[in-house]
């Protein structure tokens, strides 16, 4: 596994609409040594801190986009526009718990720089048809907890290279899911599974699912 960081995707503050403070929020990222993404919902939100990317969680007209690396809020709207003001500021396209939108097009996704498949406030049913439908579609996968609580950050974390987020890189090694089912944690196995071996990818996910179609 090397020395891939732990990233917690998709973090919120009290500012918003969760009930985190900044303060209790750092002491425990330097006391478990995780790295976040910090959103807010159509705002920036204005921390600073070496383990804490701050982006916006832009509202569009059919899915949430995380906007990574920008200097200026973007406005709600369309999510083709909402993606050109992305690009425009030089920033980073994350589509937010995919598997709320499994309708979304294929030319859609292909615009995004990687897909939120593993959302921890998202029904593991939706995360596991996004993550199949990301990966056929050779899109680089993350997982967030979209914490609202300070107990779930951290609840699904991505290993990766945190400094390349602002480069635009995606060097994700596994998605882990912490303190939730069991059937998390195989598909947490599974996910490692997966990205190292890409072209058993189809196949054994869907016998994963038939075996868990219960859940």
């Amino acid at each position: 596994m090397g020395n891939a960081e732990r990233i917690d995707f998709h973090v919120h503050l009290k500012k918003g609409d969760a009930l985190i403070s900044e303060r209790a929020l750092v002491k425990k990222l330097e006391k478990e040594g995780l790295n976040i993404i910090l959103l807010e919902h159509n705002s920036l939100p204005e921390v600073n801190h070496p383990q804490i990317i701050c982006a916006e969680e832009v509202s569009a007209n059919c899915c949430d986009i995380i906007a990574v690396n920008i200097q200026e809020e973007i406005e709600r709207g369309d999510a083709n526009s909402v993606l050109d003001s992305i690009k425009e500021q030089g920033g980073i396209a994350i589509l937010a718990h995919l598997g709320r939108y499994l309708d979304l097009s294929k030319d859609l996704l292909k615009k995004f720089d990687a897909i939120e498949a593993i959302n921890g406030r998202t029904r593991m049913k939706q995360n596991i048809l996004a993550f199949v439908r990301a990966v056929e579609l050779g899109i680089p996968v993350v997982g967030g907890s979209d914490a609202h609580f300070l107990q779930e950050v951290g609840n699904v974390v991505t290993l990766g290279d945190f400094d390349a987020i602002n480069e635009g890189k995606f060097v994700v090694r596994d998605i882990q899911l912490n303190r939730l089912s069991t059937f998390s944690e195989r598909l947490g196995s599974h996910v490692l599974s997966v990205l190292r071996n890409p072209k058993k990818f189809p196949k054994k996910v869907r016998l994963l699912w038939k075996k868990m179609s219960g859940f």
